[in-house]
């Protein structure tokens, strides 16, 4: 069940996939392929391990324990059947089977991954006389079915906690960026840390904590605990800490400046905390000040932001509910005040966004990643490079501006 090298697959968010390719290349990945949102490759546990601790842009790590293909809802139960679970976890472990359906002839079938879980319980009652636990919130073993109309592919999730779940990462309102998003967008940026870093409307961190790891090459989940492959019986615990510690001697120290600023002193406060349990608050300057008012080193800057994220008053009204001028007017500034953030109306604080850049920051690099694409045109302001990602659900664009 368990060979020296195994078929993995990385998950990823939409546009990520090329940087996940890469990453997985540079910790020894072998037999790379980009599929939709993921990235399948092979690796022996210590690649399996590195996956973990280091992928910057994987959501987890699965590896595949069985392959096969399907005509009907018999043959899934089948091959189900077929393998012999107590090779896989033991009776004194939890687990959970979670399945991604993308069959026709089994989308109307209820509580699939119910009927899969009783079939493995079973299998063990009827070979030792006695259930294992079943546990959907914090399960030992995570299985997982990805099915389609022709073939079912088992894996085991050896992440457990998504990895986009960051020690150093709270939800504190102010800054809706995935971690994964936010370290996908900076390397796809291809700064070389070797110029400051500069996050203006930084809300609680993300942007600069990622790029501060990027920079020291610290491991994004180096402080992280718990893993799901720390449960498996092939646990190598003396190759796991030997990684670890050549990885924590792998940190390197940086002079480049890192400097976030926020309208908000709750946003700089959730900052700080964040920079302070990640360790490096240190080579953070952190700054409570308005956009229009940053003031930059004198030396090369590299600078990207995440503005404040407008929802959409008509998505949150019954359809034949209109407001009235004087309601939204009073609506906005509820959200302004929930916030603590001072803009007026959407387009002059793009207009306002573009105009600093044009007088306060000309001559050095400037990206801005925004799920509010429709405002990008108000910048005033030519487009360099634009790619398309999904912050979690939301439609986003990166662009690096002229200047």
């Amino acid at each position: 069940m368990f060979k020296e090298e195994h078929l993995l697959k990385a998950e990823t968010l939409y546009g990520l996939v090329d940087v996940l390719a890469s990453e997985i290349e540079k910790i020894g990945g072998k037999n790379i392929e980009k599929i939709n949102r993921a990235v399948e490759f092979t690796g022996d546990n210590e690649i399996l391990y590195k996956a973990n601790l280091q992928l910057r842009t994987a959501l987890n790590v699965l590896k595949e324990i069985k392959r096969f293909n399907i005509d009907n809802k018999n043959d899934l139960l089948d091959g189900v059947n077929s393998i012999n679970w107590s090779a896989v976890f033991n009776i004194n472990q939890s687990f959970s089977v979670a399945t991604t359906n993308n069959s026709r002839f089994l989308k109307k079938i209820e509580g699939l991954s119910l009927e899969i879980r009783e079939l493995i319980t079973m299998q063990f009652k009827t070979n030792f006389g006695t259930r294992p636990n079943g546990d959907k919130f914090d399960p030992n073993i995570i299985i997982k079915f990805h099915i389609t109309d022709d073939e079912c592919i088992i894996y085991l999730d050896s992440s457990g906690k998504p990895l986009n779940k960051r020690e150093y990462a709270e939800e504190s309102g102010f800054d809706p960026l995935n971690t994964v998003i936010a370290a996908g967008i900076i390397l796809m940026t291809q700064w070389n840390g070797q110029t400051n870093f500069i996050n203006p409307m930084c809300g609680s961190g993300t942007l600069l904590a990622e790029g501060a790891m990027i920079a020291k090459n610290i491991s994004p989940n180096i402080h992280r605990q718990n893993f799901s492959f720390k449960q498996w019986m092939n646990f190598d615990n003396e190759l796991f800490e030997k990684i670890k510690t050549e990885l924590t001697s792998n940190i390197k120290q940086t002079k480049i400046e890192f400097i976030g600023s926020d309208i908000s002193s709750r946003a700089i406060i959730s900052a700080k905390r964040a920079l302070n349990r990640l360790g490096i608050s240190r080579n953070v300057k952190l700054i409570e000040e308005n956009f229009e008012h940053i003031e930059l080193p004198k030396t090369p800057c590299f600078i990207i932001t995440n503005p404040p994220y407008f929802k959409k008053l008509k998505l949150e009204l019954p359809e034949d509910k209109v407001l009235t001028e004087e309601e939204i007017y009073e609506k906005q500034k509820h959200i302004d005040k929930e916030n603590n953030i001072k803009f007026e109306e959407e387009t002059d604080f793009y207009k306002m966004i573009g105009k600093t850049i044009k007088t306060n920051i000309s001559n050095n690099e400037f990206w801005i990643f925004t799920s509010n694409i429709e405002y990008i045109e108000h910048l005033n302001l030519d487009v360099d490079i634009s790619h398309k990602l999904f912050n979690t659900s939301l439609e986003s664009e990166l662009i690096k501006l002229k200047n």
